[in-house]
């Protein structure tokens, strides 16, 4: 990152022992200051004989920033930091010989302190700092995992909100002073606390009281060991010093406590903290996955297929060291969410206007697009389903100088149908007269014709600016290209889905083949709604064409109140919906002879058969799609003559009485190869490198949301409330020491101020008067 040219600035570290954190430190400085500062480092008469060595080289190093002071007797922390302040004409940075400094650190303070002209100190974020301390307020805190420490530094600065709060004082780690606020002021109090602990509360005191204000700048991190050069005093030094900050100033330990019970750094910390989950600096690349429905919830919405693929395909991205993000619209707003190694984070971005289901454009929503692509660096769109997203989402991508790819997962592209049925439940191949179809969108959508006309056109405009095709099967490639025969077919890939992790991790069932001992057990696995054939289930059910030494099963969601009526049948069982964690212990207890796929759709893959020849099952299906495709290339399983309940019971009994043909489908059940996740991802990840190589997007926009955005939309979807921070009596109290000194003048103002009976008489006046304003 690109730094401003700051006017020269002095750095003072007084330098008492520590010898390995004086080298780190040092080096630290020599690396991360900028060309114009003074490196002003005193050795305050150290024991440790090392220090002076180490210091007389770092002194013939050919580097002008570097100036080194050596005391003839130690003289203590604030003298010598005294030493340094009047050595110096500039503003000054005091640095405690115990810390680690950063990239860009002096620039970003600097201009913090630039940015407010009351300003009389600025004080870094740290590991160790009280009030600065992050990401644990008030606490020690190690540099988090998998964080590097300046990788950490860069995270603060990447997020920072920066808002550079008001202190209730600066803390001394680290603290940059304002030479206008040292003139007016003076130097610290050596005489009141020689060994340090307290003078620099007690200089911000005297700023604040002046009409000064204290800055934390939430841009810059600063490490700090702490206390390395005077082990065993603190305790002592502190009790000791803070009796006498309390009587000069008897506001200052209300108002610092008064800080941290409300804490009005909150917002930065819970930035830090979110933000920390998923934060990669280094991601070898940026995909976002455009789909209807998110992935890492199912309570909310039922998973199928497409969102199973994208599990994968989010989970192989993590592995090989990329940020992925998921995109999906709901009506008002739009959801993204990013996934990290260990954590996943959401972000909601408020829309406008409402998006429509058919919506062809969205003014505001391609605004947030365009955004998201800036702000997170995206390298590359892949869209797996554009339900409820604007039909215009390819063109809004490809106007970001991104590549887009499009994988087709049903045919909602071809007619918000999805399934390619009319609104009797019966299969369009587009072949209808236009009445027909009119009445049909009509029914489906509340649309004419034009409509559907309108939509086709739209998706093939939209489709010149895919950069890859993608699709699970050839039978979905050749439906699909029915009706856009125009594509560039260089594009189009077919790459099966593969066996999601959690089967590929189990060990398969590999039942038994069929035995006539025991009832023949015939199972519908998966959702049973109309467009899965449950109105064929129903006839059969209705019409008692279940054989007395036959059973029925359903494993999977029921979506048809017309087969719920017939599930009170003798012999047919409902399980309910499954999971991929109790799918095999239901598998066993019901021991099937064979399930049964009956889609009345083009399926486009069917991970429900992928799971039942992992199990070893020989399965029947329907004589469409995907699901006729995979059949007829493994053989292990039928499909259907006759999609209809008389169909279903020439297949099974044809089943049933050739045992030989059973025997073998069973067989090659067994022995079909299903597609691991990583074997899927590796035919992806060559064309996404290229996807990536391609990206442009940096040359385009300029926009992107502000860390403050980025927060609102985070705790927006966390349900995350923010109580209002009554910070009202610490303002009164620091204001009643400005005012006075404001209208009385320096002098009788510190006079004023050595006066215990006046001072708690101010005192009360204006507590009253911030009570009476709460």
């Amino acid at each position: 990152m690109a730094y401003r040219n700051i006017p020269p600035i002095d750095i003072i570290v007084p330098i008492y022992n520590a010898y390995d954190q004086v080298k780190v430190c040092v080096a630290s400085l020599l690396i991360h200051s900028p060309g114009n500062s003074n490196i002003i480092l005193i050795n305050d008469k150290s024991t440790d004989p090392r220090i002076r060595e180490y210091l007389n080289k770092v002194g013939k190093l050919d580097d002008a920033r570097v100036n080194i002071l050596f005391n003839d007797k130690n003289l203590g922390f604030v003298s010598t930091v005294n030493k340094g302040m009047a050595f110096s004409d500039n503003d000054v940075i005091i640095l405690n010989s115990d810390t680690v400094v950063t990239r860009g650190w002096v620039q970003k303070m600097v201009e913090c302190a630039a940015a407010n002209p009351l300003c009389a100190t600025v004080t870094p974020l740290t590991n160790n700092g009280t009030i600065c301390s992050v990401p644990d307020f008030c606490a020690n805190n190690f540099i988090p995992r998998p964080f590097s420490m300046s990788g950490f530094a860069n995270f603060i600065e990447e997020v920072s909100l920066r808002q550079y709060p008001e202190l209730p004082t600066g803390v001394g780690f680290c603290m940059l002073i304002r030479r206008k606020a040292i003139k007016e002021i003076g130097l610290f109090d050596a005489k009141a606390f020689p060994r340090g602990y307290g003078e620099e509360n007690d200089f911000c005191c005297k700023a604040t009281e002046r009409g000064y204000v204290n800055i934390l700048d939430d841009a810059t991190y600063i490490y700090h060991y702490g206390s390395c050069s005077f082990l065993g005093e603190k305790e002592a030094l502190y009790e000791k010093n803070s009796e006498i900050l309390a009587k000069r100033h008897p506001w200052y330990f209300p108002a610092v406590h008064e800080f941290i019970q409300k804490n009005p750094l909150m917002d930065i910390h819970d930035n830090i903290r979110f933000r920390m989950k998923t934060w990669n600096e280094k991601a070898a690349f940026r995909p976002l996955f455009i789909l209807h429905n998110r992935i890492d919830n199912a309570s909310l919405q039922p998973h199928g297929g497409t969102e199973l693929h994208i599990k994968m395909l989010v989970h192989e991205c993590v592995k090989r060291g990329a940020t992925p993000y998921t995109l999906v619209a709901v009506k008002d707003y739009l959801l993204l969410t990013e996934f990290g190694k260990d954590n996943i984070l959401h972000y909601k971005f408020k829309l406008d206007d409402k998006l429509g289901k058919y919506c062809f454009e969205h003014k505001n929503y391609k605004q947030i697009l365009q955004k998201i692509i800036t702000t997170f660096k995206i390298d590359f769109a892949h869209i797996h389903h554009l339900l409820f997203h604007p039909l215009s989402t390819i063109r809004y991508l490809h106007e970001t100088n991104i590549p887009v790819a499009l994988t087709v997962h049903d045919f909602f592209l071809v007619c918000p149908s999805i399934n390619l049925l009319n609104h009797k439940w019966e299969l369009c191949d587009g072949s209808k007269d236009e009445k027909e179809c009119s009445a049909c969108a009509k029914q489906l959508f509340g649309e004419d014709v034009f409509f559907v006309k309108k939509w086709r056109k739209e998706v093939e405009e939209q489709l010149k600016f895919i950069e890859f095709l993608f699709f699970p099967s050839s039978s979905c490639k050749s439906q699909f290209l029915k009706y856009f025969p125009e594509i560039n077919r260089k594009k189009i890939y077919v790459i099966p889905h593969a066996l999601p992790r959690i089967f590929a991790a189990e060990k398969p069932v590999c039942l038994p083949p069929q035995s006539g001992s025991k009832k023949f057990s015939i199972l519908f696995l998966g959702g049973m709604a109309p467009i899965k054939g449950s109105r064929i289930l129903a006839d059969f059910l209705r019409r008692d064409l279940l054989r007395d030494s036959e059973e029925v099963f359903i494993l999977g969601r029921l979506g048809d109140p017309v087969l719920e009526q017939y599930l009170n049948k003798r012999r047919v069982t409902s399980l309910g919906e499954y999971s991929p964690d109790d799918v095999f212990d239901h598998i066993e207890k019901i021991k099937p002879d064979i399930i049964c796929l009956i889609s009345i759709c083009h399926e486009t893959f069917a991970f429900t058969l992928s799971e039942a020849w992992h199990l070893g099952i020989p399965v029947l299906v329907s004589p469409l799609g995907a699901l006729a495709e995979r059949m007829m290339s493994t053989e292990a399983g039928w499909i259907l003559e006759e999609l209809s309940a008389d169909g279903l019971r020439k297949a099974i009994d044809k089943i049933r009485d050739d045992k030989k043909q059973y025997h073998i489908a069973a067989a090659k059940a067994k022995q079909v190869k299903l597609k691991t996740p990583e074997e899927m991802f590796n035919a992806y990840f060559d064309l996404y490198n290229l996807m990536h190589g391609n990206s442009t997007r940096h040359k385009i926009f300029e926009t992107s949301f502000s860390n403050k955005e980025l927060l609102s939309a985070i705790k927006r979807e966390e349900n995350y409330y923010e109580t209002p921070i009554n910070n009202l009596q610490t303002k009164w109290l620091c204001n009643a020491a400005t005012l006075t000194y404001r209208i009385l003048g320096p002098k009788l103002a510190d006079r004023i101020r050595r006066n215990p009976i006046l001072i708690r008489t101010i005192k009360s006046i204006f507590n009253g008067l911030a009570k009476s304003h709460r």
